[in-house]
């Protein structure tokens, strides 16, 4: 597997309002299909901001520096405002959040143990509803 260059991690991933966010950006590349990059389906960015290059193959997907200041930072922190209002956390409402705080708390969502994301019996139940900014469907 090819190394991608020094990006700072995490790396964001934004499917038109649904971010991924992945500890690296090889874990991106390893997990973005390439029609989704053909397409134009997602923008990829790092943690400061940084809209990120993307190309691919007919197997994956490559990530590169895209530019060399964060010219970004407000697309990015309004995706991650949208997600962390959609998942209930209230960090989306205070309107003077620093982008890190914004990145680190998408990051601890995503990138929580699987165990604590699951245990105890309804464990998949709250995470879903966690998600979803607790509200219940049916």
């Amino acid at each position: 597997m090819e190394e991608p260059p020094l990006i700072p991690a995490p790396v964001i991933l934004d499917y038109r309002g649904d971010l991924w966010v992945f500890p690296s950006a090889s874990d991106a590349q390893d997990w973005a299909e390439p029609v989704d990059a053909r397409n134009g389906e997602f923008t990829a960015y790092d943690r400061e901001g940084r809209l990120l290059s993307v190309s691919w193959d007919a197997r994956r997907v490559y990530l590169g520096p895209g530019e060399e200041s964060p010219e970004h930072r407000a697309a990015l922190a309004a995706g991650l405002r949208h997600f962390l209002e959609s998942c209930g956390d209230p960090l989306a409402r205070q309107p003077d959040v620093p982008l890190d705080d914004l990145v680190t708390a998408a990051s601890d969502l995503f990138m929580a143990k699987p165990r604590a994301r699951w245990s105890g019996g309804m464990g998949a139940l709250r995470w879903a509803q966690r998600l979803l900014g607790g509200r219940r469907r049916g």
